[in-house]
C-alpha cells in the first residue's frame, strides 16, 4: 500500500488541494468555477478529517494512523456544512431550493488548508517531502492572496 500512497499524492491529492486555492474572499466566479471548487473542498476536507471505510479509500490517516489528531468535519466545514454540500452539491435533493449562499462555504478554504498544513507537518520526512510540492503551491497561493 505504500507504494499505491505515494502514487495518489501527485497527481490526485495535489488535484483536489489545488482545486481549493481560489482567493478567499472569491471574485465573482461562476457557478462552475465555484461547484468545482466546492467539489474539491469536499474532498480534502474528507480526506482530512474521514476514516478509511473501504479498501481502496486513501485518507490522511492512512499516511498518519497514529500520532496526529484529524479535524472533524465540522471542525473544518462549519456545522452541517458537510451535509450541506452533500446535499446541495453532490446530489439533487430539494435543499436546493431553499435560500442560503452555499458559496458561504467557499469562506472555510483558509480553514481547510490550514489543516492540510497541519496534516504534513505531523508526517515523517519522508512522507513531508512527497508533499513538500503542494505545500509549495499553497505558499504561491497564500503569497498572491495574503
Amino acid at each position: 500500500m505504500p507504494a499505491q500512497l505515494e502514487a495518489m499524492i501527485d497527481p490526485h491529492i495535489r488535484h483536489e488541494v489545488n482545486g481549493i486555492l481560489v482567493c478567499v474572499p472569491p471574485p465573482a466566479l461562476s457557478p462552475t468555477d465555484g461547484e468545482s471548487a466546492l467539489l474539491h473542498l469536499r474532498a480534502v476536507a474528507f480526506f482530512l478529517a474521514d476514516d478509511v471505510k473501504h479498501l481502496d479509500d486513501v485518507c490522511a490517516i492512512s499516511y498518519r494512523p497514529d500520532g496526529w489528531t484529524r479535524p472533524s468535519r465540522d471542525e473544518l466545514l462549519g456545522k452541517d456544512g458537510a451535509d450541506e454540500l452533500n446535499k446541495r452539491l453532490s446530489h439533487l435533493t430539494t435543499r436546493r431550493l431553499e435560500p442560503g449562499d452555499w458559496f458561504d462555504m467557499l469562506q472555510r478554504i483558509p480553514i481547510v488548508v490550514s489543516a492540510f498544513e497541519g496534516f504534513v507537518d505531523a508526517l515523517d520526512a519522508v512522507w513531508q517531502l512527497q508533499f513538500a510540492p503542494i505545500l509549495d503551491d499553497i505558499a504561491a497561493w497564500r503569497s498572491l492572496h495574503p
